[in-house]
């Protein structure tokens, strides 16, 4: 993993996700909303490709989203999403990571794969 893609990681890590729809809240649990709302930039990314998944547990994410076959925690509630936006006729746009992406002062923090704290 190069200081360019950790600081790629990272700088979607810490951008607010915005929703693209108004979704049903009660569709989705409080534990649901929470991962969602932390990881969703990061989610997005790295389905879209503007990161590249660097760990193979990333990698497995990947495959299990493109097959619709959720397995833990970070998969179901990105599905969920994936659902809503889905049945709202939208596809998924790209993410807008934090600005200063390119600033590798961020890479100063040791990066965590968000799927090893499932």
């Amino acid at each position: 993993m190069t200081n360019d893609q950790k600081a790629m990681h990272l700088a979607f890590l810490r951008t607010s996700f915005v929703p693209a729809v108004k979704f049903p809240v009660f569709r989705f649990t409080a534990d649901d909303l929470v991962v969602l709302l932390k990881f969703g930039s990061w989610y997005q990314a790295l389905e879209n490709g503007q990161i590249e998944p660097i760990t193979e547990r990333q990698k497995v994410f990947l495959e299990r989203i493109a097959k619709e076959r959720a397995l833990t925690g970070h998969e179901s509630v990105w599905l969920k999403y994936r659902k809503v936006l889905h049945e709202a006729g939208k596809t998924l746009p790209r993410a807008e990571p934090l600005n200063g992406a390119e600033n590798h002062n961020l890479v100063e923090i040791e990066y965590v794969d968000p799927l090893a704290i499932d």
